[in-house]
């Protein structure tokens, strides 16, 4: 596979990707104990957007996004309720769904969920150092 920022095409195999321990924070766990692992499958250069794989056992848990997301569920079935209001989410494999930023949601986990979450996060201020450098104190 290329390099991060390469200008070729990127893939990513999804049953052979290495996952890694993603803990949901204790607090967060309403009931039952899920366990879920991730993987990040490819992403832009400067960070601004990811695709990762993540999977997770069955259990309870409330979820807040930092980043933007479009899930597509490969396997398994959840129950997504949006904290802020609005229909439950019965999610099934086949499903695409999309969270926005700062919301939150608590799912129920009730088999095995395999997704691939697509992130969109801002894209860093390129001008941000050199203001900084410029609001600082001279020597």
């Amino acid at each position: 596979m290329p390099g991060p920022g390469s200008p070729s095409p990127q893939r990513a195999r999804l049953d052979d990707t290495a996952l890694e321990p993603a803990p949901i924070p204790p607090a967060q766990i309403l009931a039952g104990n899920p366990v879920a692992r991730s993987a990040r499958l490819t992403g832009s250069p400067d960070g601004a957007f990811n695709a990762c794989l993540w999977t997770c056992t069955p259990g309870k848990f409330r979820w807040r996004y930092r980043s933007d997301e479009v899930i597509y569920v490969v396997a398994g079935r959840a129950r997504v309720e949006p904290e802020q209001g609005g229909e439950p989410l019965e999610l099934v494999a086949g499903d695409v769904a999309q969270f926005r930023r700062e919301t939150s949601a608590v799912w129920e986990v009730l088999e095995e969920v395999r997704k691939v979450a697509v992130l969109r996060e801002d894209p860093p201020d390129p001008l941000a150092r050199v203001r900084s450098g410029l609001q600082r104190e001279p020597f």
